[in-house]
């Protein structure tokens, strides 16, 4: 029974170390994917003082695409990343739960 209650909880420990290592992944696909927004967010707002500087519409048009599209980004990139955080948190209680069930075995 012992063998087997333990080879339950290694199961449970690959599967949250697998449900981790997915989390810290999207974490850094996330922290890349803000960089490429916020260099977006920065042409933009060059675009935008050069555009304004010149009286160029045109220019000043695609500044402000480019800014709706770099706040879109960042918007949906922060709801993923609070996902995460809140994936990260779970497996935290799930660890703790784990342990604690350990503790009142022995």
């Amino acid at each position: 029974m012992e063998v087997k209650a333990c080879e339950e909880n290694k199961e449970k420990k690959r599967k949250l170390d697998d449900k981790e290592r997915h989390v810290k992944k999207s974490e850094i696909e996330l922290k890349d994917d803000m960089e490429r927004a916020n260099q977006i967010f920065d042409e933009a707002n060059k675009r935008l003082l050069a555009a304004i500087k010149d009286k160029d519409f045109k220019e000043l048009s695609i500044a402000q695409g480019l800014l709706d599209i770099a706040k879109t980004n960042l918007e949906q990139i922060t709801v993923a990343m609070n996902k995460c955080v809140d994936e990260r948190n779970g497996i935290g209680k799930k660890r703790m739960r784990m342990i604690d069930a350990f503790i009142k075995r022995k």
